[in-house]
């Protein structure tokens, strides 16, 4: 049997006071962060859940800020490689035109700035990186500043990228390969340019005015050398656009993830608002009718409601 005393009164009295303040706290808690509490063991059974929910989330959360720097990387790349396949274009357009027209009055004036496009698209950076240095990103990968030193030496004196063709991983199980080296989309087109100046230093050289019939064999074979560039230069244009379309899906599909885990993190830990503020209202008023209780009962004691003096 429970004896009644005052003191026990008084401490059943304070610890539902108690209880309903902490109530309160809670409740107060929920309602301003809008969440069901700040540690584990506010979520209860959906602790496990919430645990295993955030390492996947905080997984997907680092391949969306990889796969959007991609996107700004690739972006990058794939103007240098388009500005390759218009070189070898307007090449080709410049070499045929003097041909058709027999005068080679301006072609290389067209070579040198054709020369100048090709150094800046095979030296292009992303930040302080060289895009196609094949892993030696601090590396410029091609090193030849003027018309006269490309004509000088062998074409792969002035290629100094690596082998290393940069991949990246765009989910969970997959990698691929998401850029160029230098050497593979611009020696070719380089080797033309150092032919057309190797012939201009050469004694059938000086185009400018009418023809030559050794200028125009000249022209000929360039000509046709550059039908296949312009295929390969082509070639690698479309790939690095297949290249960028698949990052940019692959970024929307973790985007999508991540919103997904975002949600189910949610329904694990955030409040039912409409419930937390209907817990704080009855929490508040607990409170209020425990400290009414409590001050009533002070000052009183069984002894005088017993004997009718209290």
């Amino acid at each position: 049997m429970t004896p009644v005393s005052t003191a026990n009164t008084y401490s059943v009295i304070l610890g539902d006071l108690l209880a309903a303040q902490d109530r309160e706290m809670t409740a107060q808690a929920q309602v301003s962060t809008g969440k069901k509490g700040n540690d584990l063991s506010s979520f209860g059974a959906g602790t496990r859940s919430l645990v295993a929910t955030n390492t996947v989330k905080t997984r997907v959360d680092g391949l969306v800020t990889q796969l959007s720097a991609l996107q700004v990387k690739t972006s990058f790349q794939q103007s240098a490689v388009s500005q390759i396949s218009d070189v070898a274009a307007a090449l080709k357009q410049t070499l045929t035109n003097a041909l058709a027209n027999n005068n080679g009055d301006g072609v290389m004036n067209d070579v040198q700035s054709f020369f100048s496009q090709m150094t800046q698209a095979l030296n292009a950076q992303y930040g302080d990186d060289y895009l196609f240095a094949g892993g030696k990103t601090a590396t410029k990968p091609f090193t030849a500043t003027t018309l006269a030193q490309l004509a000088s030496a062998g074409i792969g004196t002035f290629f100094k990228d690596g082998t290393l063709t940069p991949t990246n991983r765009i989910d969970d199980a997959t990698s691929i390969r998401t850029g160029f080296l230098a050497s593979d989309i611009g020696k070719d087109l380089m080797t033309a340019i150092q032919g057309v100046q190797q012939f201009q230093d050469g004694p059938n050289g000086n185009l400018g005015g009418q023809l030559t019939t050794a200028q125009q064999t000249f022209l000929q074979g360039a000509i046709a050398q550059l039908d296949g560039i312009t295929t390969t230069t082509t070639a690698n244009t479309a790939q690095g656009g297949a290249i960028q379309k698949r990052i940019d899906d692959a970024a929307k599909a973790q985007t999508d993830r991540q919103v997904t885990l975002k949600n189910m993190l949610g329904d694990i830990t955030d409040v039912n608002m409409a419930q937390a503020a209907s817990d704080l209202t009855q929490a508040q008023s607990a409170v209020q009718a425990s400290a009414q209780v409590f001050m009533t009962l002070k000052g009183m004691s069984l002894l005088g409601l017993l004997t009718g003096t209290a």
